[in-house]
């Protein structure tokens, strides 16, 4: 896959979580470039893909900006797992777990403190013989009881967490197609570069943000985005 692909969804990622503000400009070419490790050339053509897409737009002598761009399409169903892929071959692999330090973009997602500890957890949802969705979960470490180690391949985590004690009442996501990098086209079989669905949900409580969850299934749409509340 490209590298510009990559430094593409990065920048997205930075975007959708407000790591970068939509007020305020993306840092200068030649630090992102530095920053990531890649060439001027590759950093501006993801930025120009990102710029069509009208995620960014470029101010002459001032920089580029978010637009914070959105389709708002109201209320829809975002059905569990459990729900959709019923069938007895169904079943959830751990791929890995483990607690980490926020980096800047986690602690943004979650309103943590860099280098707060963050429970990872990646995990395959498998059906009909075949992996349809790699998820991968960040959820502030303080808040997770102990017994949620026992439960990590239960088709739904949102109801292991209520029922250990968690009340979830807000959910803000995005969906958006993507090209799959090679970590994530590995984990659904398939070749890098595939085209598929990102969905990104953070998972609040009346006082905080609890969780942050990134899931990639195949498949090829347009971004939207939509806030649920209970």
């Amino acid at each position: 896959m490209a590298k510009y692909i990559d430094i593409k969804n990065v920048l997205k990622e930075r975007i959708v979580s407000n790591y970068y503000p939509v007020d305020l400009p993306l840092p200068t070419e030649p630090e992102l470039a530095e920053e990531l490790g890649v060439a001027r050339m590759t950093l501006r053509r993801a930025m120009d893909e990102l710029e069509k897409e009208g995620s960014l737009r470029r101010e002459q002598g001032r920089g580029s900006y978010p637009t914070g761009r959105r389709f708002y399409p109201g209320f829809f169903e975002s059905p569990e797992f459990g729900r959709w892929a019923e069938t007895t071959e169904r079943r959830t692999v751990v791929l890995s777990v483990q607690t980490t330090q926020a980096t800047p973009e986690v602690g943004a997602l979650l309103d943590l403190p860099e280098h707060a500890p963050v429970l990872t957890l990646r995990r395959q949802r498998w059906a009909a013989g075949r992996p349809l969705m790699v998820e991968h979960w960040f959820i502030s470490a303080a808040l997770i009881p102990d017994a949620f180690f026992n439960h990590m391949t239960a088709d739904s985590l949102y109801e292991v967490l209520i029922s250990l004690g968690l009340t979830l009442s807000h959910v803000q996501q995005d969906l958006q197609a993507v090209s799959l990098n090679v970590q994530e086209a590995e984990a659904l079989n398939v070749q890098p570069g595939t085209p598929a669905f990102l969905l990104r949900r953070t998972v609040s409580d009346a006082a905080q943000r609890v969780l942050h969850v990134k899931l990639w299934f195949s498949g090829d749409a347009p971004a939207f985005h939509a806030v649920f509340n209970q």
